[in-house]
């Protein structure tokens, strides 16, 4: 990972060279963005072909839609929504589990769709249980080692540094806390002030933002609000190994002092945490804990990826090039500034993610006024990809804009599109055009596209991330080969709204090792199956499960969950084999199908209405105690200490997950007729919210607020476009992607469609288009194949009434016809056969 923070850290350090990085080609992008607008950056990353923005009705018989209209029940919002996008999600039919919403499609026997979704639910869970396993099987008793290791040897530490006894203080105020937070037993301090470890666990049990003095003459503004406990760490018990971590992996050894604040940290508090840090780390190397450490760092670096701080042996590493031998000799000015300037030089020590508080002095338009100071963490929180992004698109990164706006709070919107979602981009554009960081959103995306897939693959968060790429848009360029839902606006958004409950999710999941943003302040059966379309990600999905199996096969008593994995990547196998059958137009063996059919069962002892299930879909789970468990969850992700103005607000961005929704759709069998069917299945909800005075809401807070429905709306608006709400009503406008209106037209078919006195035909002998005018009008048509290149483009000029034909020469294959007739424009599909 920290090649990876090199390769982001070359503009300061250009003498430093990740290999991969093209440096020259970076600065040649940062000239050419430098004056990039958000209307330019629109109309790059606008879709090759257009979304359809309405399709229409089927002409042909949808079978199963009429008993799915009559089972569910569905109403004239729904059906409208249906009708427009082919496909419609409803708040009115929701479940808190995804196992209930199929075992309900499997009891009302209608075809099942295997949505991304609960597929992308499943091993969320399944990470968060194996996770709480390795949590309280190796990590929590190995922090306790850890920290009662140090204790014991500390005396001994503490004697050699005797003529520092503030310092000495510190550094057992630092282990007295920690050995507290981790209930060991006999916790009593031999050189702290008693009053001053009162003062701290006081701070820590008030989970509020408190100025206090730690380590420091000058009191700290620190954010003990984190110390919150949240996640799994509620229900599994973890709280005291959850605040322990917390202690670890947040309080800070500043060593140097960020640029251009108002309360920068003065000479004596540096030259002070500093003497704390290479005591501490010397207590680490004595009391023989290191290697335990080490082996927390490596697992820890497996699942979420490397430290983003000073970690131990960069410290030691560091000490020794500065040839500090007399740790005491760091009160002289000479001796702290030439370890400060290595400090400062040294790429591995910086911090890319501000997570503290920092105020700018300058409200300066320049967005390198603020330097992080570099600080001394035992086991720091860990890089995350995603936070780096969110704190490179608000203030100060992005600087005020002309009209004097600050951006104070992204949008998760931003992470996807610099993640590669360009769908993203056109929903930020009131954003952009407010607060003008298009070119900065364009500079993180740049970076985040230039990591190379050992990046992506370095750690289960990272390749998670990946897996939720490949449901960006440009990750599948042959779009004649999918439904014609999925080539929606509405399911674009649909898609985002799946990306976004999959991170939610995964930054629950990771709540206490990553590292969060800070803004600078101021008869049962289904009769049939269809997967969800994406090959791709249910590799990547596999390669996951592969990797885990390996990697947690590699631990001491891992191998039950090394077993659970390897299953669980043959299922994506098998699961990617049909998603690619349907994008072929390839039949479903009888095999294949009873699989789909064998998704969900009921077992012999229950009913239909019975609360427990089977089926090869519970073998994606790692605990089966999760199936009957609403998976409400809730995560914060990003602070922001004050206003424009310098108050303190402590606004805390959420994201959460709420109820599962069904939704139908609308698409081809892959059976022999390739008759249009519908399906019905499960699909997420996702929610984001922003509370005050540093409030971190736990999951326990927010499923009581999802069943008692205590909510506003709190579901963003672009989801509007698919969604219809718990009466069956369609929501009303929101954010929409462009799109063009959707018109069935095949060459090789004598098939004449009118529209507005336009009717467009193929012409007899299969090898063009004639358009017919009712009157006189300005026509243009333009003819792009699956990637997007023009193969036939006529200007746009007033024809006649009457007949034109226009012939064309290009291959036999799948193109987007689109005319411009006056101000309409229609999109259609065009299949040329020769």
């Amino acid at each position: 990972m920290k090649q990876f923070k090199r390769s982001l850290l070359l503009v300061i350090f250009t003498a430093v060279v990740a290999q991969s990085f093209d440096i020259p080609a970076y600065k040649a992008f940062l000239q050419q963005s430098s004056t990039l607008t958000d209307v330019t950056l629109l109309e790059q990353k606008k879709p090759a072909a257009p979304y359809f923005s309405s399709i229409g009705p089927q002409s042909r018989n949808v079978l199963y839609l009429d008993s799915i209209q009559q089972k569910y029940k569905l109403t004239d919002g729904e059906v409208a929504l249906l009708n427009r996008n082919n496909f419609v999600v409803s708040e009115r039919m929701s479940f808190e589990t995804y196992a209930e919403a199929l075992k309900d499609v499997f009891c009302k026997d209608m075809p099942v769709f295997l949505s991304s979704d609960a597929v992308l639910g499943t091993f969320h869970q399944s990470y968060d249980e194996v996770l709480i396993n390795v949590e309280t099987s190796i990590l929590q008793p190995l922090v306790k080692e850890i920290v009662n290791d140090m204790r014991i040897a500390f005396p001994a530490v503490a004697e050699k540094y005797r003529s520092l006894s503030e310092n000495v203080a510190d550094v057992d105020l630092y282990l007295t806390v920690a050995a507290i937070l981790s209930k060991n037993s006999n916790v009593t301090s031999t050189f702290a002030d008693a009053a001053d470890i009162k003062t701290v666990t006081d701070a820590i049990a008030s989970e509020q933002f408190i100025s206090m003095k730690l380590f420091s003459d000058v009191p700290r503004d620190l954010d003990f609000s984190q110390f919150t406990v949240r996640g799994h760490y509620v229900k599994a018990n973890l709280g005291d190994y959850f605040k322990t971590l917390m202690w670890l992996g947040r309080t800070e050894f500043v060593m140097t002092s960020p640029l251009d604040t108002i309360k920068p940290s003065t000479l004596k508090d540096l030259k002070r945490m500093s003497i704390d840090a290479l005591i501490l780390n010397d207590v680490l190397e004595q009391s023989g804990a290191k290697s335990k450490l080490a082996q927390m760092d490596a697992l820890l670096s497996v699942l979420i990826g490397e430290s983003d701080n000073l970690t131990p042996s960069e410290l030691t590493s560091i000490t020794g090039k500065a040839a500090i031998t007399d740790v005491s000799k760091l009160r002289d000015d000479s001796t702290y500034n030439r370890f400060a300037n290595i400090l400062k030089t040294s790429p591995e020590a910086q911090q890319m993610i501000l997570s503290q508080v920092i105020y700018d002095r300058t409200l300066s338009n320049n967005p390198d006024s603020v330097k992080y100071p570099i600080s001394f963490l035992l086991l720091g929180q860990r890089f995350l990809v995603d936070s780096y992004i969110f704190g490179s698109v608000v203030y100060n990164k992005v600087p005020k804009s002309s009209q004097g706006y600050l951006r104070m709070m992204p949008d998760p919107l931003d992470a996807m599109y610099a993640l590669g979602n360009n769908d993203a981009l056109l929903l930020l554009k009131n954003d952009l055009k407010k607060y003008e960081y298009t070119k900065y959103l364009e500079k993180i995306r740049y970076l985040v596209d230039s990591y190379e897939p050992s990046f992506w693959s370095g750690s289960l968060y990272n390749t998670t991330l990946n897996a939720l790429k490949t449901l960006n848009p440009q990750a599948y360029p042959s779009i004649e080969k999918q439904p014609l839902f999925m080539r929606s606006a509405a399911w674009h958004q649909q898609k985002l709204n799946t990306q976004l409950v999959a991170w939610s999710q995964l930054r629950h999941d990771n709540t206490l090792y990553g590292k969060q943003s800070y803004t600078v302040s101021v008869s049962c059966s289904y009769p049939h199956g269809y997967v969800e379309p994406y090959p791709e990600l249910y590799r990547v999905l596999g390669n996951f499960a592969k990797d885990a199996a390996s990697r947690f096969g590699a631990l001491k008593n891992g191998s039950k969950y090394a077993q659970f994995y390897t299953g669980v990547a043959s299922l994506m196998d098998t699961i990617g084999l049909l998603a690619a059958k349907e994008l072929d137009g390839t039949q479903f063996s009888q095999s294949d199908s009873l699989f789909m059919s064998r998704m969900i069962a009921i077992p012999s002892t229950n009913m239909c209405g019975a609360p427990s299930v089977a089926g090869w879909y519970t073998r994606l789970l790692f605990s089966k105690e999760v199936l009957d468990d609403g998976d409400f969850t809730i995560a914060d992700v990003h602070t922001q200490p004050t206003d424009e103005l310098g108050n303190i607000v402590g606004k805390v961005l959420h994201t959460a997950v709420g109820m599962v929704n069904l939704g139908v759709f609308l698409a081809n069998s892959p059976s022999a007729s390739n008759q249009p069917m519908a399906y019905i299945g499960p699909v997420s909800s996702y929610y984001q919210d922003t509370t005050l005075d540093f409030k971190r809401l736990t999951d326990q807070e927010w499923k009581t607020i999802i069943r008692q429905d205590q909510f506003p709306r709190l579901r963003p608006d672009w989801v509007y476009s698919y969604l219809a709400d718990s009466s069956g009503a369609a929501y009303g406008a929101g954010r929409v992607l462009d799109g063009v209106q959707y018109v069935p037209l095949s060459v090789n078919h004598k098939i004449v469609e009118t529209a507005k006195g336009l009717r467009v035909a193929p012409l007899i002998n299969g090898k063009g288009i004639q358009v017919v005018l009712d009157k006189s009008s300005e026509v243009a048509v333009t003819v792009f194949d699956t990637r997007g290149r023009v193969v036939l483009n006529s200007a746009q000029k007033v024809y006649p009434a009457g007949t034109h034909a226009m012939q064309l020469t290009t291959a036999a294959g799948i193109y987007t016809l689109r005319v411009r007739c006056g101000a309409e424009l229609y999109s259609m599909p065009l299949t040329i056969i020769k």
